[in-house]
């Protein structure tokens, strides 16, 4: 028995130990292994009978020796990168029945576009606003923008955070409703220059290498604030931030450019996607390290490479990545676009997701499934964005290309696929209104969210001089320049966006 262990027994031999005991720091909780102040200031030890790894410790009250579970019914279920939630409202508990991750290792984008299409009805009905951040980068500049759109109203003016190098939405703070805008100076390898991340006005010194977007994520299960920031820069790194211990954490990486956050190997705990500027992407996994630590690391990589760019004259770097269940069977797929668009779909909900094969190929504009029944020529003129589009019947798949029709002028269709395991079922272009002077414009971005508050998710679609398209399932879905950001001389040549939103007061 170690000195402090036997202090408490004696204490308690005396009558004066506190029976439901509440800690300030992780050295308060000295009974069992591992003992950790938790966010509620009770103390948990290591448990190899719970799901989470931990269990309240003695004198806790009626808590002592169950399971510490931090889920909760996010305060804003429009915000993405919180804890999993519990279930215990109508609008969780669909939301979870649909996609059981929410309930299981984090509430993702995924369950955000579940709640604004199932959570119709008082006292729990879901309507957000919707805020995009933009880091668009030319040959010679990048802008940074950020621009808010209010059901039943419009398009704030757009905000510019320049000279910043990269902005990123976060999940709010533990007990808040209102998502925080991380927003990155420029760093540097050669000459060393440390980068900073500034949140709320407080600012952050990191590392001295180019850092691209930060990621709420509830790593450990925990409910601690932290971020899993992602750079490149003598080397690629994932850096896990506890903003509560201000605990940093840096794992060499292959891809760390665009990091979404979704579920791969089913143990209850959140894993993370990526890829690089050269089209390689991958998924890593959240595991114990089993080093007597009270944290998660990010361990094993396993992925594959999908081309980006096409030719010399189209050299976007347009990828997507995002974690939506395509075939409705309770499992959040991997959707991967850049030369082609794949998807991997495990056939059951507690099926492991494997990011080295693919379930579909699609490629070509039109689309075709299997990407191998396009010709050689329909192959090399051709790149992708896309995102899910859940529905309460079902989820479509909204593939934007990237590229030139046969007279050079863009190719600005935009299509609307039923896809299950087998490829492609149905197929509809989405309606287009009128463009004027940007038609000559291709896209490079594109997310869905219920913009008019009628549970029907619309379609945001950025071209490549940022102007921003919105549909509008009220008015008969025909995707209408909405906001034009900037009239830039040069077009994007990469761009990345973050969504999130915040739930409108009654």
């Amino acid at each position: 028995m170690n000195r402090s262990a036997l202090v408490f027994v004696l204490v308690a031999a005396s009558g004066c130990v506190e029976e439901d005991y509440h800690c300030k720091v992780d050295s308060d909780c000295n009974l069992g292994t591992e003992g950790v102040c938790e966010v509620d200031k009770r103390c948990t030890i290591r448990s190899v009978a719970c799901d989470t790894g931990r269990e309240y410790g003695p004198l806790q009250g009626a808590l002592s020796g169950t399971c510490y579970d931090e889920r909760r019914d996010p305060l804003n279920v429009c915000a993405e990168g919180q804890p999993p939630a519990r279930g215990e409202n109508v609008c969780t508990a669909a939301v979870c029945d649909a996609v059981p991750a929410c309930c299981r290792s984090g509430w993702s984008e995924a369950c955000v576009k579940e709640a604004q299409v199932r959570c119709k009805d008082e006292p729990h009905e879901v309507i957000c606003d919707t805020r995009i951040a933009i880091t668009a980068v030319r040959a010679s500049s990048t802008e940074v923008w950020t621009a808010t759109y209010t059901p039943g109203s419009a398009w704030a003016p757009p905000v510019p955070y320049e000279p910043a190098a990269s902005l990123s939405w976060l999940a709010p703070a533990r007990e808040t409703t209102e998502p925080r805008l991380a927003v990155f100076s420029t760093g540097s390898v050669d000459p060393p220059v440390n980068a900073t991340l500034a949140i709320n006005g407080e600012v952050h010194t990191l590392e001295p290498r180019p850092y691209f977007q930060a990621q709420s994520i509830d790593l450990a299960r925990n409910a601690h604030d932290v971020l899993v920031l992602g750079s490149q820069g003598g080397g690629a790194f994932y850096e896990t931030f506890d903003l509560d211990t201000q605990q940093r954490h840096s794992f060499p990486k292959q891809y760390t450019v665009r990091t979404v956050v979704g579920e791969v190997n089913r143990d209850m705990y959140p894993d993370l996607a990526s890829c690089n500027n050269g089209g390689s992407y991958a998924t890593t996994l959240n595991e114990d390290p089993a080093t007597g630590t009270d944290y998660r690391q990010l361990g094993v990589t396993s992925g594959d490479t999908i081309a980006g760019q096409e030719t010399a004259t189209m050299n976007l770097q347009s990828r997507s990545l995002e974690f939506a269940d395509l075939d409705n069977n309770g499992a959040l797929d991997m959707i991967v676009a850049g030369k082609q668009i794949r998807a991997h779909m495990p056939a059951t909900a507690d099926e492991p997701l494997n990011a080295s094969v693919h379930t579909i190929n699609i490629d070509c504009v039109p689309p075709l499934s299997p990407a191998g029944s396009c010709t050689g020529a329909d192959q090399a003129v051709v790149s992708w964005v896309a995102t899910a589009r859940p529905g309460v019947v079902g989820t479509t798949l909204i593939a934007v290309p990237w590229a030139n029709l046969a007279n050079g002028t863009a190719d600005r269709r935009i299509f609307e696929l039923g896809v299950d395991r087998t490829g492609i079922v149905s197929q509809v272009p989405v309606p287009m209104g009128p463009c004027g002077a940007t038609c000559n414009k291709r896209w490079v971005a594109v997310a869905t969210r219920d913009l008019d508050g009628d549970h029907v998710l619309d379609i945001i679609a950025v071209d490549e001089n940022i102007n921003i398209y919105t549909s509008s399932s009220r008015a008969g879905g025909t995707l209408e320049l909405t906001l034009q950001i900037d009239q830039p001389r040069e077009s994007i040549t990469n761009v990345r966006m973050t969504v999130t939103g915040a739930p409108l007061t009654p």
